[in-house]
């Protein structure tokens, strides 16, 4: 099952990882691996995340230097953002997560960012040292839970790294 899922989701990852085109030799083999893996297990957090809380209408993985690695659209909902609008918001915030980081040595690490606008309430999270969580949610609740609600998802790896759940991912 997952042999057949390396072909479906190994092309788009190459093309949205074209910087990696360079890794030479073994390194380059096992990246190519490695990647699709990680795309599913991203998959089923997100999952896991839309499927969670009803008021939550995008989320999304992006690595430190951007690059979109999956997201997922509440169905029915409508993005305020374009494309280029949402990508141009993923760099900034990937930006200010490095200088947050520069920081870290003096006051910790960063747990989140929360911006309340009008008509959503946007948060950015590190997932890992490697990677970035975006969430947009309606203003309906208190921002705290959502936050608490994420990082409860976010801190328990085995809800969103299990195998078993890939391979239903997979089928679907």
């Amino acid at each position: 099952m997952i042999s057949r899922c390396l072909g479906v989701i190994l092309t788009p990852c190459l093309t949205t990882y074209r910087k990696y085109d360079l890794l030479e030799g073994w390194f380059q083999n096992i990246f190519i691996l490695v990647l699709p893996l990680l795309i599913m297990k991203y998959n089923v957090l997100l999952e896991t995340i839309m499927s969670s809380d009803k008021d939550i209408r995008f989320s999304l993985v992006s690595d430190k230097y951007g690059n979109t690695i999956t997201c997922r659209h509440r169905k029915g909902e409508s993005n305020f953002l374009t494309e280029d609008e949402t990508k141009d918001s993923l760099y900034y915030s990937v930006e200010s997560w490095k200088i947050r980081k520069q920081h870290a040595k003096k006051i910790g690490m960063g747990k989140y960012a929360l911006v309340e606008y009008e008509k959503i309430t946007r948060l950015t999270m590190p997932i890992d040292e490697e990677n970035l969580l975006l969430i947009t949610a309606d203003n309906t609740k208190s921002p705290m839970k959502i936050i608490d609600h994420i990082l409860s998802i976010i801190s328990n790896p085995k809800l969103y790294s299990d195998l078993g759940q890939w391979e239903q991912i997979v089928t679907i």
